[in-house]
């Protein structure tokens, strides 16, 4: 197909008049209307962000950023374990040992007390039992037998 065959090159000079402008690219609008819409466009968006900052800097509205708070969990008055120990701010006890091939007992889980929890000694196994590893039993209060290695 020559280019005289195609629809663009049958338009008469009347017809690409109306279509496009002098230069090849479709006709806009008239200079003086681009310009009152550009200025207009220009205010629309100022208008925009400053309201949007006011409405940001007053607190006007806002955006649940995270899920909605869970209900406390009830936490234990007491935490069975070694007692209380400190680590700079935290309090905490031991709730988990296991002994080394010499019987030295070594903590292996360190509980961190919250707000208004008390760290209590458990109770000893019974005299005789050797044990690998020991937990403190959280609902009796003793150290009870286990043999998982707790790390």
């Amino acid at each position: 197909m020559s280019w005289q065959e195609r629809d663009w090159a049958r338009w008469t000079d009347e017809e690409r008049g109306r279509f496009v402008d002098g230069h090849g690219a479709p006709a806009r609008t008239q200079p003086g209307l681009r310009s009152q819409r550009n200025e207009l466009m220009l205010l629309a968006m100022l208008v925009s962000v400053v309201a949007s900052l006011a409405c940001w800097q007053f607190h006007l509205f806002s955006f649940p950023v995270s899920a909605p708070h869970a209900a406390a969990v009830p936490t234990a008055p007491f935490v069975y374990g070694t007692g209380l120990a400190h680590n700079g701010a935290s309090d905490m006890t031991c709730t988990a040992m296991v002994s080394d091939a010499r019987g030295s007992p070594s903590c292996t889980v360190w509980t961190i007390l919250v707000p208004g929890q008390q760290a209590v000694q458990a109770l000893q196994l019974p005299a005789g039992s050797t044990c690998p590893a020991v937990i403190a039993d959280q609902h009796t209060g003793h150290w009870a037998c286990t043999n998982a290695v707790t790390t």
